[in-house]
């Protein structure tokens, strides 16, 4: 399927929710009804729907489900940057984390497994005396939009292009 396509049906909702949930339908729609471009309008904002899920460790944390309109205009931004952004993560040696999209797996774009994540860790830093691990609280809840082109394309650029609709900048 297309990367578009993928991100709505299998990479919609967060993996941890139970089977019984699914984005078939959303993905469906759109690809019924096929928008000419971006749905969400400058000044109409659309609330995500909040929840909190268990996660390892007895623990829980708060996540977020994004509104269908918010969804497609993801999926559309990332599946018409796609090789822009899978070069600029592929610039990195240290992240094991880099996401590819693969055609046939559960998710729409597959990263490293938590245990694959773990065996490299260990290979990796067994060397070191320390190690200092982070694990930042609410991430995702606390990024700013702006921040996104200020990691891609770089702060003074971002700054000097803010054009919604640059073809350099986005």
């Amino acid at each position: 399927m297309p990367l578009k396509e993928d991100l709505l049906r299998k990479g919609y909702l967060p993996e941890n929710l139970p089977a019984a949930f699914s984005s078939g339908g959303i993905a469906a729609y759109f690809d019924a009804h096929p928008p000419p471009d971006f749905l969400s309008r400058h000044g109409s904002p659309v609330r995500p729907a909040v929840y909190n899920a268990s996660k390892r460790g007895m623990t829980r944390r708060t996540f977020s489900l994004v509104h269908p309109v918010t969804g497609h205009d993801l999926a559309e931004f990332v599946s018409t940057r796609w090789d822009q952004i899978a070069t600029f993560f592929g610039q990195s040696s240290y992240s094991l984390s880099v996401p590819s999209h693969t055609a046939n797996a559960d998710r729409a774009l597959v990263i490293c497994s938590h245990n694959e994540l773990e065996k490299t860790r260990l290979a990796r830093l067994s060397q070191y005396r320390f190690i200092a691990k982070t694990d930042i609280s609410r991430f995702y809840h606390s990024l700013y939009t702006h921040s996104i082109p200020w990691a891609f394309h770089g702060k003074h650029a971002a700054k000097a292009d803010q054009n919604a609709h640059s073809p350099e900048v986005f």
